[in-house]
């Protein structure tokens, strides 16, 4: 079941059986790459994404929807992730993300990641497993332009070197 009604309208476009009605889990959990689907929409939560299991690149996945205001993705297993490019960019109106405990040891960008979410007031990326290892290696712009932003926890983060920029603006 998925209640934010544009995530399903999409979902259901792009994995949906013929029908138009139903998506099977197993085809949500096969989809690696998801990046730029939601780009740009209408979505206000996040909670579907539970269904998709399998995940390697999330570039592009959530940008600029302006509709998002709270954000917890702590549940999502990333540890197949490589690219997380721009998955935040431009959310505006965002003002707390989740993403807390998370096996990152294989994610080697996080370009523009949160780049213009200029309401965040809160960023939790705490107890990123292995973060220091990868992560680091592209991320250029990535806390660019969180002009709000009061608290940013990423206590658990170790050998972690920021791209110049990182937190430019």
């Amino acid at each position: 079941r998925i209640d934010d009604a544009v995530a399903r309208e999409i979902i259901l476009k792009n994995w949906g059986e013929a029908d138009g009605k139903h998506v099977l889990v197993s085809k949500l959990a096969a989809v690696t790459n998801i990046g730029s689907v939601f780009q740009g929409s209408a979505i206000k939560s996040v909670e579907w994404m539970r269904y998709f299991t399998n995940l390697n690149i999330l570039d592009g996945l959530f940008q600029n929807c302006t509709n998002l205001t709270d954000v917890d993705l702590s549940f999502l297993n990333v540890s197949n992730v490589t690219r997380m490019v721009g998955t935040f960019q431009g959310c505006s109106n965002i003002k707390h993300i989740k993403l807390n405990g998370w096996d990152a040891g294989k994610i080697n960008s996080i370009q523009s990641m949160f780049e213009g979410c200029s309401s965040l007031t809160e960023l939790d990326l705490s107890g990123w497993k292995n973060a220091g290892n990868n992560v680091t290696a592209d991320s250029y712009v990535s806390f660019s332009g969180l002009k709000s932003l009061k608290i940013l926890n990423m206590s658990g983060w170790t050998n972690t070197t920021m791209s110049y920029y990182a937190f430019y603006g």
